[in-house]
């Protein structure tokens, strides 16, 4: 089993790019397991955490705040098991993308971090058109991706 991740600031095309990939893995089902939601691919043995039902903020960014632990405890157990060892686990977003999660990834299985860079003209256009995303909250959040892509290894795309 492998882990797969994409991280940016908002409106870096996270949840454009979760579901480009998800247009490409075929027909995919909806599960919920407690607080971990996730649209589940058995043709192409890969699983998409979150939600993805065409409301503006999808992703994962519909799950609980509360999701962390869960998920470690969900991973691990997801990991023992034989019946998914060649799948794909994808996710993007805030829920996931702290400390505690990422070292529990990597520590778990084979793990891959994209960071999605936008220039910042289209960014700052982006931002504009979601008009409840207050300029103190972007720099926070730029200034956290800033500084997981410092402390964990991630791949600039």
């Amino acid at each position: 089993m492998k882990v797969v991740g994409y991280i940016g600031e908002p409106a870096a095309g996270k949840s454009t790019k979760m579901r480009s990939i998800m247009a490409e893995l075929g027909e995919g089902m909806l599960v919920k397991e407690g607080l971990v939601v996730y649209h589940l691919f058995p043709q192409t043995q890969s699983i998409v955490l979150g939600i993805y039902d065409g409301q503006v903020f999808s992703g994962t960014d519909r799950l609980s705040k509360a999701v962390g632990p869960k998920f470690r405890a969900w991973l691990t157990n997801l990991s023992e098991n034989r019946e998914y060892e060649d799948f794909t686990i994808y996710w993007e977003g805030e829920r996931f993308s702290n400390a505690p999660n990422l070292e529990h990834m990597y520590a778990t299985c084979p793990t891959t971090i994209y960071l999605l860079e936008a220039d910042p003209e289209v960014l700052e256009q982006r931002h504009k058109a979601r008009d409840n995303q207050n300029e103190t909250w972007l720099k926070g959040m730029k200034t956290r991706i800033d500084n997981l892509a410092k402390q964990f290894p991630v791949i600039r795309i």
